[in-house]
């Protein structure tokens, strides 16, 4: 079906990995706490006692979904602060050393690591292939003293590739080096056992799996939770690890888009393993027809990636990079909506370094596209996409 952004029937979002629809269920429940039980978690009179008791009660059925212990979910107003919490929160008051993350990072786990230089850290950057994939001839060099953390994106945003976590993270427990996953493109995509893969620290955010914005959470491991040192407010909430009243409207609402995720992922050594979904054979469907276009060129791995995802350099006739930019915008204007890049960057016109960091030529590093599905979507949505691009990029090419 197609997702009503205004009341124009045509609009077709296919933009999943910068944000979700949230589910009608998740707005109602919101609006209902909203409404009746506004009261602050903390306080000790009925309207308190009745917000913490959702409070904990959601995060009680949000671990539940993860097989693990409340006591180690913290929540958090989304991804970014959740990695920052995690990288920093986990290193300001740790003797320096070195931090490991791989060269396609998002920008907010390139931008915790950077704060940290000025307390004499070293932070160094992991290699990946021409896929996007982290090179393991360099995982006993890095994963070794003096590193002492190590953050990777388990699906990368941009290009949907997918990271060897379990393999790195079995690595890191050996060494006692705390390992940092950023999950926030993964969850959507299955939940998964914790027990699966070894890890310190997971960070995800509740808008890009049809929960709401503004809410999101750090799950922790067993060993870690002591040693995270809140760096604002002098709050007691979430364990003192993060300062704060709680959203408990929120943290409702994404406890009912965390239980609605009925599909399940699985780790084995280098590989994560999807389930056959609706989503996930639209998006294969997609693909095929897509490669059909001449001048579109897939980027990241063809198989190991977001389940969800498709992402391109696009050029003319000629090989001349078209802008994917322009692209975006001449597609909006059709009522097919996706992204050139990752949504926190997206709106500036430079390079895209994850496409640089990839190998990807500098001429094509402004040309990248980006579709991703979500279960709002039906197959006949898709049957007209291949011929709105085909009809912008000749458009584009003759402007």
């Amino acid at each position: 079906m197609r997702y009503n952004t205004t009341s124009n029937n045509s609009n077709l979002y296919l933009d999943a990995c910068s944000t979700t629809p949230p589910l009608k269920s998740v707005i109602e429940e919101i609006s209902r706490i909203q409404m009746y039980q506004w009261g602050n978690p903390s306080s000790l009179h009925k309207f308190g006692l009745r917000s913490a008791e959702i409070l904990e009660r959601s995060r009680y059925d949000i671990a539940k979904c993860f097989k693990f212990k409340e006591d180690q979910i913290v929540f958090t107003s989304g991804a970014t602060e959740s990695i920052n919490l995690a990288i920093r929160g986990s290193l300001v008051n740790t003797n320096p050393g070195r931090i490991v993350i791989s060269s396609v990072e998002h920008p907010a786990v390139v931008s915790a690591t950077q704060a940290l230089i000025r307390y004499g850290w070293e932070v160094i950057t992991w290699p990946v292939d021409n896929h996007g994939i982290i090179k393991l001839e360099y995982l006993e060099e890095l994963v070794s003293p003096p590193t002492k953390l190590v953050s990777l994106i388990w699906g990368q945003s941009e290009i949907g590739s997918i990271q060897p976590v379990k393999l790195v993270g079995e690595i890191c427990r050996n060494k006692n080096i705390i390992f940092h996953i950023d999950a926030s493109q993964i969850i959507s995509q299955g939940l998964f056992n914790l027990d699966d893969i070894y890890f310190d620290l997971i960070s995800l955010s509740a808008h890009k799996f049809q929960g709401p914005q503004g809410i999101g959470m750090l799950l922790m491991g067993d060993n870690i939770k002591d040693c995270l040192t809140r760096f604002h407010g002098a709050g007691e909430q979430e364990y003192g690890i993060r300062s704060g009243t709680q959203a408990v409207a929120l943290v409702a609402g994404m406890s009912i888009a965390v239980n609605s995720i009925k599909k399940r992922l699985y780790c084995e050594h280098e590989d994560t393993i999807f389930e056959e979904t609706k989503v996930k054979n639209l998006t294969n469907l997609l693909r095929k027809e897509l490669t059909l276009i001449k001048g579109l060129k897939l980027t990241g791995h063809p198989s190991k990636r977001l389940p969800h995802h498709l992402s391109f350099t696009v050029s003319d006739e000629n090989n001349s990079p078209i802008s994917g930019r322009d692209i975006v915008r001449e597609l909006s204007r059709k009522g097919l909506f996706i992204s050139s890049g990752t949504a926190c960057s997206s709106g500036q016109a430079n390079d895209s370094l994850i496409l640089e960091a990839i190998g990807v030529e500098k001429q094509l590093r402004q040309s990248g596209i980006r579709l991703s599905l979500g279960p709002w979507l039906c197959g006949q949505d898709l049957n007209q996409i291949p011929s709105i691009l085909r009809t912008v990029i000749e458009f584009l090419t003759i402007r």
